[in-house]
């Protein structure tokens, strides 16, 4: 699905996002965008608050 769809279908603002992954609202726009990948943790983190897994939050729809 995507990071992206993903925390928007949760209806997050990147800043709320990053307040909950603890992470600059900067880290949040750069891996939806693919200029940079988050640490393992924080996507435990974010498979967690998203609730799926993380293959979805690398894993972009046609589209999206």
């Amino acid at each position: 699905m995507g990071l992206r769809t993903l925390r928007k279908e949760k209806g997050f603002t990147q800043v709320q996002l990053a307040q909950m992954v603890h992470v600059d609202q900067t880290a949040i726009s750069q891996w939806e965008r693919g200029i940079a990948q988050p640490r393992l943790r924080n996507c435990l983190q974010l498979a967690q608050i998203l609730e799926c897994s993380i293959e979805d939050i690398f894993t972009e729809t046609k589209g999206a």
